[in-house]
């Protein structure tokens, strides 16, 4: 479980968890990655998933995937998405344990 302190180290830490169920996913465009009326390869990964956070100006969001294949489903996931030659990165969110805020952690977001 990974820690963070943010100020000084007589504050309490933050918490994080691996999501199960979140994927981050960025595209080299500067778009955010969104569901096409068009079908394409990405949007036919994405038709079953919810948006939770998205970075448009970065080409970045964040995904709930629904748990159809178990434990592998998010692994699959991301493994189809990182094929596809829009998608720049495909990989895993951690939350916050209290809130259960996803943190995006993919390179640098802001430009």
């Amino acid at each position: 479980m990974p820690e963070v302190k943010f100020g000084r180290k007589d504050e309490p830490s933050t918490f994080f968890e691996q999501s199960p169920d979140l994927i981050v996913v960025r595209t080299h465009g500067e778009i955010a990655p969104k569901r096409s009326p068009v079908a394409t390869p990405y949007s036919a990964e994405v038709q079953d998933a919810k948006i939770v956070a998205e970075f448009p100006d970065a080409g970045v969001a964040v995904y709930r995937i629904p748990d159809k294949g178990g434990v592998d489903a998010l692994a699959t996931k991301k493994k189809a998405l990182r094929a596809l030659p829009e998608v720049r990165f495909a990989g895993g969110a951690l939350t916050q344990m209290v809130s259960g805020e996803p943190v995006v952690y993919t390179e640098n977001i802001f430009r």
